[in-house]
């Protein structure tokens, strides 16, 4: 006999967790495992986890062109899902290594992400590769820029020769996102 679930928001939606910068990738492996052990309640109402990547294009020293993936959204992972209170409390606050849990949405958890912004980065992933390109100008805090891997805009909070932070407008609220250095060339300064 099947026990009823309690649902807290029916039908599968995309939520958004916070993660540590740069393991992403480690993150969503991490999920699916301790989901797949039983670890994590309800984890099979979890119907995807995703951590939208970008393709960047090198040249080495010796000529050689080389690939490489990167993260579009350093510090966010994606999972689709149908929330459940189990579910829920399980990702407020994971004992999961590089999972620090749901991000806060106006107060309360767990923000949503709108379909149409999926698609974006559906698209982007799809078709965007990264050209080396010269080095971008000085930026200072408060310059205005855009982000062609996010097809957004925002202000720089934080900028450094080994990390760029920019507020930009995602997720149904204003959230700080890290360029990583291989990615600076790919920033546009409109102001």
């Amino acid at each position: 006999m099947r026990v009823p679930r309690q649902v807290i928001l029916s039908g599968y939606r995309w939520f958004v967790l916070r993660v540590e910068g740069s393991y992403e990738k480690r993150a969503a492996t991490t999920l699916k495992t301790y989901g797949s052990e039983g670890t994590i309640p309800d984890f099979d109402l979890v119907r995807r986890v995703w951590a939208p990547y970008t393709i960047l294009k090198t040249q080495s020293s010796g000529g050689i062109t080389k690939y490489r993936r990167t993260s579009t959204l350093p510090g966010y992972l994606l999972v689709e899902a149908i929330l459940t209170a189990p579910l829920y409390a399980a990702f407020r606050r994971p004992q999961l290594p590089h999972v620090f849990g749901w991000l806060r949405s106006e107060g309360c958890w767990p923000s949503q992400i709108t379909t149409s912004e999926v698609e974006s980065l559906r698209i982007r992933e799809t078709f965007n590769i990264l050209e080396p390109a010269d080095p971008i100008v000085r930026l200072v805090i408060g310059d205005v820029v855009e982000i062609p891997t996010l097809g957004l805009s925002g202000i720089v909070l934080e900028a450094s020769s080994i990390r760029i932070v920019v507020q930009v407008g995602f997720f149904n609220q204003n959230v700080p996102v890290e360029i990583k250095p291989a990615l600076f060339s790919s920033i546009i300064k409109t102001s």
